[in-house]
């Protein structure tokens, strides 16, 4: 438990200097032109469009930039947390990737179709999120160019070691904030977790009501609380040796999927959101989008319910 924390305490701090460097230096100018198209349709600034790619290699980081960006008022509130949750989409994306090929080489359809609807759906989510960042801009502040890249003094004089000061500096500071939300928050949840406060999930779920919702399915579910990975090996082996289909593995994955995001969320991607950004913030901007990908997650689960009624599998 006090390696995971220690791990996540000097992650996190590594991500937000590094983050702090790439703000200072202006270099977002060089990589924001990549998803530039989308935060140009929300109407964010290019600097949260630039922390969106850098979420495909560090959420830490992408968040370390949104934050470090509005507490320096280049950034408003409102801009931060869309941003914030355009992040976390970009960095399931990138996390999901590492995983992705094993559970399709293994599973097949049911893992593809899976990765697809997961891809498609908060993509779409994104896009809404955009639109209503738009709407709510307004024609006046477009007029305004919101979408320029906002201007972060950079003396020609502000040599090296004077960004590596003022990058420990803004780092401190999150750095602090972790000490006093993140530590305690992460030390609460895994008590509680260890305690059994979670179990009632798994004993929640419900088994032997119908043919299509068995006990391999509900055993599957559970075992992507572990991870997806060893959740795709027992779906394999029951696809294999008991004749298990394809929407029966790709409900059981949903099922899972709803079930063991809040768990990790609450365990791991909340008490680092919150020690990242104000702590209103980070719990508003985790929350909307775990709220939101369980009603997603539910509206599908609900769709392929429906096709397994209807006798397909």
């Amino acid at each position: 438990m006090l390696d995971h924390l220690w791990e996540l305490f000097w992650s996190v701090g590594l991500m937000a200097f590094v983050g702090s460097i790439i703000e200072i230096r202006n270099w977002t100018r060089f990589v924001s032109f990549l998803v530039g198209p989308l935060a140009r349709f929300g109407r964010l600034p290019d600097l949260a469009g630039a922390a969106m790619l850098t979420a495909l290699f560090s959420d830490k980081a992408a968040s370390s930039l949104l934050s470090t960006a509005y507490g320096d008022g280049h950034l408003s509130r409102r801009s931060m947390r869309i941003g914030g949750m355009c992040n976390s989409y970009f960095a399931f994306l990138s996390h999901s990737l590492r995983v992705l090929y094993p559970v399709v080489a293994v599973c097949g359809w049911a893992g593809t179709i899976y990765f697809a609807l997961q891809f498609s759906t908060g993509f779409l989510f994104i896009l809404l999120l955009l639109y209503w960042h738009r709407r709510s801009v307004g024609t006046g502040e477009l007029e305004n160019s919101p979408t320029e890249t906002p201007h972060i003094p950079v003396s020609d004089k502000s040599s090296w070691p004077e960004v590596i000061k003022q990058s420990a500096w803004r780092t401190s500071r999150i750095m602090w904030r972790m000490l006093i939300v993140t530590v305690p928050l992460y030390l609460g949840v895994t008590y509680l977790q260890k305690h059994g406060a979670f179990e009632v999930i798994e004993k929640w779920m419900p088994s032997g009501r119908h043919d299509f919702l068995n006990a391999q399915v509900v055993a599957i579910a559970v075992a992507q609380l572990g991870g997806l990975v060893s959740a795709a090996t027992i779906a394999a082996d029951y696809q294999q040796h008991q004749g298990l289909g394809t929407l029966q593995v790709l409900l059981a994955f949903l099922l899972g999927s709803l079930f063991g995001n809040p768990v990790r969320t609450l365990r791991r991607n909340l008490p680092s959101a919150m020690g990242i950004y104000p702590p209103k913030d980070g719990f508003v901007i985790v929350v909307t989008m775990q709220v939101a990908r369980a009603a997603i997650c539910a509206v599908l689960i609900a769709l392929v319910w429906l096709l397994l009624l209807a006798g397909f599998r």
